[in-house]
C-alpha cells in the first residue's frame, strides 16, 4: 500500500481557459512536527535572549503612560481624538438656521404671519439632518473600517459619539427655533413642538433608512432629493387649517411616537450592519 497520499488535482477556470492546480493536504500533527523540526535548526543565543527580556522589562517599568483601563475616560479620549471639522460645520448650520428665522421675523412680524413662520420652522430644521448623515458617512469613509476590531477606538464607538453629538446639536437648534417662533408669534410651545418635530424626525428616518439599503446608500444626492417631498408635505399641511386644531394634536402625537419607534429600529439595524462589516467593507471602503 502506498504510504503517501496522491496530490489532489483539480481544474479551475481562468480568463484564458482551464489550468491545473495541485494541493497537498496535511493534518495538524504533521504541520506541528514540521514547524518543530524547522525551529530546532535555528540557532538561539540564550545570553542575548535573556538580555533582550531584561531590557523589555526595564522599558515597561519606566513607562509613565499606562493603558487606559477606566471606562469613564473613554468618552474624553474620543472627544479628544475625533475629527472636529464636520461638527463645527454642523454648529454653523444650526446658527445659520436660527439667523434665517430671525431675519424672517423682521419681514413677517405680525400675528397674521404666524402661519408662514410655522411653515418655515417645519422646513428649515430638515436641512440639519444632512449634517448628521454626512458626519456618519465620514466615519465610514476613513478607510479603517476593516481594522475597527483591532484598534482602541472602534467604528461603533465613533459612530455612536457622532450620533450623540449631532443629536444634541439638532435638538438644541430645534428647541431654540420652537421657543423663538412660539414666543414671538404667540403660538403654544407644545403645539409648535409637535408641528416641527414630526417632519424633522421623519426626515431623519428617510435619510438613515436610505443608508440601510445597499444600492441607495452609495448616492448621497438621494438624501437631498427627499427634502422636496418633505417640503411639499409641510406646505400641504400648512394649507389645511384643520390639522392645526386642538383635536388634531392626537394625530401629531401619534405621528411623533411612530417616528421615534421607526428611528430607533433603524439605528439598531444600522449599528448591527456596522458590527457585521456590511456597510464598511462592501460599499464605502
Amino acid at each position: 500500500m502506498n504510504r503517501y497520499k496522491k496530490p489532489n488535482r483539480k481544474r479551475t477556470a481562468g480568463k484564458k481557459g482551464f489550468r491545473l492546480t495541485q494541493s497537498i493536504h496535511y493534518n495538524d500533527s504533521v504541520l506541528q512536527s514540521m514547524f518543530t523540526a524547522a525551529d530546532a535548526l535555528l540557532p538561539i543565543d540564550e545570553t542575548r535572549r535573556a538580555d533582550t527580556r531584561r531590557l523589555l522589562q526595564q522599558e515597561f517599568r519606566s513607562r509613565t503612560v499606562l493603558p487606559l483601563q477606566d471606562n469613564r475616560l473613554l468618552p474624553v479620549s474620543l472627544l479628544r481624538y475625533t475629527d472636529r471639522h464636520l461638527p463645527c460645520l454642523h454648529l454653523l448650520g444650526c446658527i445659520a438656521m436660527l439667523l434665517v428665522l430671525l431675519t424672517m421675523g423682521l419681514y413677517f412680524p405680525t400675528p397674521q404671519d404666524a402661519g408662514v413662520m410655522v411653515f418655515a420652522s417645519m422646513t428649515l430644521p430638515c436641512f440639519l439632518v444632512f449634517f448628521s448623515v454626512f458626519e456618519f458617512r465620514q466615519i465610514c469613509f476613513t478607510g479603517m473600517g476593516e481594522l475597527s476590531k483591532t484598534c482602541f477606538f472602534q467604528i461603533r464607538q465613533l459612530a455612536a459619539l457622532s450620533m450623540i453629538f449631532s443629536g444634541i446639536l439638532n435638538l438644541m437648534a430645534v428647541s431654540a427655533a420652537i421657543i423663538l417662533v412660539g414666543r414671538q408669534w404667540k403660538i403654544r410651545l407644545l403645539h409648535l413642538g409637535l408641528y416641527v418635530l414630526v417632519p424633522f424626525l421623519f426626515m431623519q428616518c428617510i435619510c438613515f433608512g436610505c443608508m440601510l439599503l445597499e444600492k441607495i446608500r452609495r448616492h448621497t444626492w438621494l438624501c437631498a432629493a427627499f427634502l422636496l417631498p418633505m417640503a411639499v408635505f409641510s406646505l400641504a399641511a400648512f394649507q389645511r387649517p384643520a390639522l392645526y386644531t386642538e383635536s388634531a394634536l392626537f394625530f401629531w402625537a401619534a405621528a411623533l411616537f411612530a417616528g421615534i419607534v421607526i428611528f430607533a429600529g433603524e439605528m439598531k439595524l444600522l449599528f448591527a450592519k456596522l458590527d457585521k462589516g456590511e456597510i464598511l467593507c462592501t460599499d464605502w471602503n
